[in-house]
């Protein structure tokens, strides 16, 4: 696999963490990853922005570890 079709894989994987149509865990997978316990919560932008919303308070953690889950995926596969 060349680096425009893991970009592309990356930013695909990208759209659908963020519309929800996979988790953490499901793209974790994908790479041969282990599961992680918070991996099964959908990953919505737009619950994370709702003050109303218990997740809003969380919302630095979630993105470090969007941050280093993209770090780990990259690392695996170079």
């Amino acid at each position: 696999m060349d680096l425009e079709n893991k970009l592309t894989r990356a930013q695909i994987e990208d759209i659908q963490l963020k519309n929800g149509v996979k988790s953490i865990n499901e793209v974790r997978n994908d790479y041969g990853l282990n599961p992680v316990d918070w991996g099964d919560l959908p990953l919505n932008q737009d619950l994370l922005m709702s003050p109303n919303n218990a997740t809003y308070n969380n919302m630095v953690e979630f993105k470090s570890l969007e941050k280093a889950l993209t770090m780990e995926r990259l690392r695996k596969e170079y």
